[in-house]
């Protein structure tokens, strides 16, 4: 379910279905169903004031009423799956996406795949709208302090239905919406947005406005993947109640819910697919900002069949999955 990179920790309103695995350390306050590893034996936890060089296990948690940790907010002990360190780290270059072979493939097959350029002086990047049966691409003009956007160039809108190929590269920021929990279900399609500057600009970003699911989910036969050069954030002004159903994987930075203060607290965020992030992962912080709910289900099926041209890796598989 989740490949980190950095250290990284989840509080105790987590719940994880699927394996994680962190090749620095891990503290994972909520429940995880499966096994949760790490690649050291023990570092310094900054969230740790005063800590040591290794002042905390490789994996561990702050629920710890009794002699195992247990989490008495869902009532079940926190690591169900065990926990198992340190064993050998995974390189994560080996599930980064060949970012140029997808912006070629983009450029050369016509409407078989989709290419975006830079969305030019005096925009922010673009806005992707899924549709019943496609979706609308729009060019966006000025985004707040939250990274959310306020005004779009509307003459710049083009409806298009979904490339053959299921791919669309932009060579910008993007802002993704895709009608999750009340709006379009994704129904057979196998979609990848990546969004990366090659010509040697900044690290691209998507924002996930709202999510997007599976009409038939957990069946395989739809699958969306999400590759950022830089990060995966959620604004501000994200849908309060956030459903993403696909793999999500940022290149170079994280994926993370940035911290924007309680005003903009968010109720829960779902998440049914897999994560991989370079940078710490993140959907709440500990004044109580954030997701207040983060529910992460693995989906077995990007195993046998993930999205187009999204990288599976060399050295990660799944080999343990207990909660069909």
């Amino acid at each position: 379910m989740i490949l980190g990179n950095d250290t990284f920790r989840l509080s105790n309103r987590t719940e994880i279905f699927g394996p994680m695995h962190g090749n620095e350390g891990v503290r994972f306050d909520g429940v995880a169903h499966n096994s949760t590893s790490s690649g050291v034996t023990c570092y310094n936890d900054p969230d740790t004031p005063g800590g040591g060089a290794c002042e905390r296990p490789g994996v561990w948690s702050g629920e710890w009423p009794g002699s195992e940790p247990y989490n008495t907010l869902l009532s079940n002990p926190v690591f169900l799956g065990g926990r198992n360190f340190p064993i050998p780290k995974i390189d994560f270059n080996s599930v980064t996406a060949d970012l140029a072979y997808m912006k070629s493939e983009a450029q050369t097959s016509g409407e078989a795949a989709h290419y975006y350029g830079p969305s030019g002086a005096g925009y922010r990047g673009y806005r992707i709208e899924f549709k019943p049966t496609g979706y609308e691409i729009t060019k966006v003009k000025t985004v707040d302090d939250k990274d959310s956007v306020t005004r779009v160039d509307t003459p710049s809108r083009i409806s298009r239905s979904f490339p053959s190929k299921g791919l669309i590269f932009v060579e910008d920021n993007v802002w993704f919406n895709g009608k999750g929990v009340a709006g379009v279900k994704v129904e057979t399609e196998r979609m990848t947005i990546a969004v990366a500057d090659l010509l040697g600009g900044s690290d691209p970003n998507i924002y996930i406005e709202d999510g997007a699911q599976y009409k038939n989910g957990g069946s395989g036969q739809e699958a969306l993947g999400f590759i950022a050069e830089g990060s995966i954030g959620f604004p501000g002004d994200c849908q309060n109640t956030l459903t993403l159903h696909g793999a999500l994987l940022a290149q170079k930075g994280a994926v993370q819910r940035a911290h924007y203060g309680s005003a903009y607290n968010k109720n829960k965020i779902t998440i049914f697919g897999a994560i991989a992030s370079k940078g710490r992962i993140g959907f709440g912080y500990t004044d109580g900002t954030g997701f207040q709910n983060r529910e992460l289900l693995f989906d077995a099926n990007l195993t046998v069949s993930p999205p187009p041209y999204f990288p599976t890796g060399t050295q990660y598989s799944i080999d343990l999955w207990e909660e069909l």
